[in-house]
């Protein structure tokens, strides 16, 4: 089950929830700024399937990118999985509405 968050309720949710968070952008982006504690997972690395695939699909993820186009595939594959629940950040983590000081700065 796929439920879309928007940025106003990322926060909220962040606090209040234990989840994984997977980051889907590349290496470059990921090392630049990035959510507290995110797991990177670039979707366009060869072996991404396979990564995904040796998660538990019982756990709860929050997954994200720049914008959400990534994201958003990145949560249908996921679903097609049989991941039973993933929280996508619409609009990506350039619209994250929470302090940029909680985002990690390489």
């Amino acid at each position: 089950m796929i439920i879309e968050l928007n940025t106003d309720s990322c926060i909220d949710f962040l606090k209040s929830t234990d989840c994984i968070i997977i980051d889907v952008r590349s290496k470059h982006e990921f090392s630049q700024f990035r959510l507290p504690n995110a797991l990177h997972l670039d979707l366009m690395d060869s072996n991404w399937m396979e990564k995904i695939n040796e998660l538990d699909k019982s756990q709860l993820y929050l997954v994200y990118c720049t914008l959400g186009v990534r994201s958003k595939s990145a949560v249908k594959l996921m679903d097609q999985l049989g991941f039973s629940s993933i929280y996508h950040l619409i609009g990506g983590i350039l619209n994250y509405s929470g302090k940029i000081e909680e985002l990690l700065i390489a």
